[in-house]
């Protein structure tokens, strides 16, 4: 009976001796935050910015003092995966259980809230491809059917596999694949798909939206056996560059750019950034824009104001993030 009481306490100590050393390793809110961002040509950062209501920092770092850098959804995710401390922003459709997405301004970060309207951190997700003038007629037509595809009944479905935000109205609404085919309009991409010459379409630009159309492009490649593609997804600033811009025929051309925020295109009267031909550009689907912290953090959510405040300054706390 002795032995077994002296087991049983030093049993007892031991988890009490656990439950203190786990107690004490806790999550300390008066650590500093440590802010990553997405680099200067990421649409993600602009529309993450945009959105907290500032602006300033959309293309220039020195107005996220202390803020570290990374070049893509993934690292940003592995980044705050690995950081207890960390604070950062990727596309909705890229979070993982890895890190804990926050409630924006009361609001949890869902489709449905998105699709609703009352979650307010969203964007679209577009594209832009070449103007007819710079590709030759079967990449003409391979990127026609590219693009018809995607915005098919089967093209939709796997938008929003990908966690793309796509209306049930709008999905209802698309035609088949096979029906789409089989019209009188499209009649070139019909005869280009069942040529038996392999064709490659470069495609590039946003890192948020690479995922989607990668599964697209595989899955077109199964409809369309002369189609073959090539990705180079390097930001939301290359889509337009290396479509109609400067970098347009150089060695990092693209026939299909992909944005992770709307084209900046300015008026007639006022050309902006991206002055895209007309009919090359569209959109893709809706996305949210998801602000994650370590699954350490016991933080549910942050406000509109408090995001803005924790990027603008350069020594914050945790207890002072609401």
């Amino acid at each position: 009976m002795k032995k077994r009481s002296k087991l049983m306490m030093a049993i007892t100590t031991v988890f009490a001796l656990v439950f203190t050393l786990t107690a004490c390793g806790g999550f300390k809110k008066d650590s500093a935050v440590k802010k990553y961002s997405r680099d200067t040509t990421s649409g993600t950062r602009e529309g993450f910015f945009e959105k907290i209501g500032y602006k300033e920092a959309q293309k220039d770092n020195t107005k996220i003092p202390g803020a570290v850098i990374v070049a893509s959804n993934g690292a940003m995710l592995e980044s705050i995966a690995g950081d207890e401390y960390g604070i950062g922003y990727v596309s909705l459709a890229s979070v993982t259980t890895k890190v804990k997405a926050l409630e924006f301004d009361g609001v949890k970060p869902t489709e449905a809230n998105v699709l609703s309207g009352d979650y307010k951190l969203t964007r679209n997700f577009n594209y832009i491809r070449r103007a007819d003038d710079d590709m030759s007629d079967t990449e003409k037509v391979l990127v026609k059917g590219f693009l018809l595809y995607m915005n098919s009944k089967e093209g939709l479905a796997i938008v929003k596999s990908k966690d793309g935000i796509v209306s049930s109205e709008k999905l209802d609404a698309a035609k088949k694949w096979s029906v789409i085919v089989e019209e009188a309009d499209n009649a070139d991409v019909k005869a280009a798909c069942q040529n038996t010459t392999k064709t490659t379409i470069f495609l590039g630009g946003s890192t948020s939206v690479q995922g989607i159309a990668t599964k697209l492009t595989e899955a077109f490649a199964n409809v369309c056996s002369s189609f073959t593609a090539n990705h180079n997804h390097t930001g939301s600033g290359d889509a337009y560059k290396r479509t109609q811009g400067s970098e347009k025929d150089s060695q990092n051309k693209l026939h299909i750019g992909f944005l992770s925020r709307d084209m900046k295109l300015g008026t007639e009267a006022s050309p902006g950034e991206e002055p895209a031909a007309k009919n090359t550009y569209g959109t893709i689907c809706i996305d949210g824009i998801a602000i994650i912290v370590n699954k350490a953090n016991p933080i549910k959510g942050i406000t509109k104001a408090n995001a803005k405040t924790v990027y603008s300054t350069e020594n914050i706390k945790w207890s002072d993030v609401k």
